[in-house]
């Protein structure tokens, strides 16, 4: 079962600052409860400062460290951590099938909308992360390389 805000995390991941990968990194390794752990403790344990903790946890669209250990209390309590449900906190009722978050109230026909609005959010924050330079560089090496295998 997912850790609630696994799938959020997983989402923004690529759009975190390296420190802050750390601080998501120590949370989904971590088997203990986080809930009872103090965000100095965190920042200690995954090697990064308070503010980067504190940054994390923003980045989720939370106020502040206190209401994330609610909602990791909460989201276990609950089993949760399907997805977000549009504000990034998790709901019980959704599951997420293949990235994508679909739940038992949507109707058969408002599913392939949600996987196209999905997908097309993926793909922009995807977008956001692709420099013009790296392309080109990436061009180059295929280009020079004598042979080139494809998974």
């Amino acid at each position: 079962m997912a850790k609630p805000f696994e799938y959020e995390i997983k989402r923004i991941y690529a759009g975190l600052r390296k420190s802050e990968q750390k601080a998501a990194d120590y949370y989904l390794a971590y088997d203990g409860p986080v809930e009872t752990m103090s965000i100095a403790a965190m920042a200690k344990a995954s090697g990064v400062s308070q503010p980067t903790v504190m940054r994390f946890v923003k980045a989720l669209g939370l106020e502040g460290f206190k209401e994330f250990k609610y909602r990791v209390l909460k989201g276990s309590a609950q089993g949760s951590g399907a997805g977000p449900d549009g504000d990034g906190i998790g709901r019980s009722e959704d599951v997420l099938r293949y990235g994508y978050e679909i739940s038992a109230q949507d109707r058969p026909e408002e599913v392939p909308g949600r996987v196209v609005a999905q997908s097309v959010s993926y793909l922009d924050d995807a977008l956001k992360h692709i420099s013009p330079s790296s392309i080109g560089r990436a061009a180059e090496i295929i280009c020079g390389a004598r042979q080139i295998a494809v998974y």
